[in-house]
């Protein structure tokens, strides 16, 4: 018996590290309870060094709602500059 096709959330189709990814927008709860912090901070000019593990957070939280079993350590791997 084959997997049901699951529905993605609609967003952004990205290619990474050579495959598609729909990265659909930070939920509410995610912006309001989760990230705040993390959102208002990226809102001021920050070092690049500073800013990469914020931003992969941020794209993590994002992607897990359409693949929840993405990690930061896989996402690491296929983020480029590119991207």
């Amino acid at each position: 018996m084959s997997e049901p096709e699951r529905k993605l959330i609609k967003g952004v189709t990205l290619n990474l590290g050579g495959e598609d990814y729909v990265v659909p927008p930070l939920n509410l709860e995610q912006c309001l309870v989760d990230y705040p912090e993390i959102i208002d901070r990226l809102a001021q000019p920050l070092p690049a060094k500073e800013q990469w593990p914020l931003q992969i957070t941020l794209i993590r939280a994002a992607l897990s709602r359409n693949y929840p079993d993405i990690t930061e350590v896989k996402l690491k791997q296929i983020l480029d500059l590119g991207n």
